[in-house]
């Protein structure tokens, strides 16, 4: 393994533990009232955060898929291709951050009723993206979690010396 895979494989277990612990703190954030903007809907620190998160989660949907390849190539595939929706996630992260810097500015707009074209489109591949979860989730159970005489874990996880 060269020294570039090594660190490759490194910076892939750094996003399996950030990602789902940036959309964690995220949540916390916003159940614990920290940065509200002014709707009490959504707050902007709740944004940031979860934007690193629906990016970092880029990799780890592409590093599944491509173990999952292994197996089903057509349905690695396909978790590839829906995985990538998962980066529109940013979309409404950055939603609540703009409407904070509406409410900064003294503006009495709500950027969640806003209507733009071509929205519901990448709302739709976002969503692709989030169930990307669920499909790579039913490829492991069926393609790779039962393999006869291999524990679960071994079969997909690899870890660098």
């Amino acid at each position: 393994m060269s020294r570039f895979d090594q660190l490759q494989q490194k910076a892939l277990g750094f996003a399996f533990i950030a990602g789902p612990l940036l959309l964690t703190i995220g949540a916390l954030t916003f159940l614990l009232g920290i940065g509200l903007n002014s709707d009490g809907v959504s707050s902007w620190v709740e944004g940031v955060l979860d934007a690193y998160a629906f990016l970092i989660f880029v990799p780890i949907y592409f590093e599944l898929a491509r173990v999952l390849g292994e197996r089903a190539p057509v349905f690695g595939i396909i978790c590839a291709i829906t995985g990538l929706g998962i980066g529109f996630g940013t979309l409404p992260s950055i939603a609540r951050i703009m409407q904070a810097g509406f409410d900064q500015a003294g503006l009495d707009i709500a950027v969640f009723s806003l209507q733009s074209p071509g929205m519901p489109l990448l709302f739709i591949w976002m969503f692709l993206g989030m169930f990307t979860s669920l499909l790579l989730g039913i490829g492991f159970l069926r393609k790779v979690a039962f393999r006869a005489g291999r524990p679960f874990c071994s079969s997909w996880l690899r870890f660098s010396s």
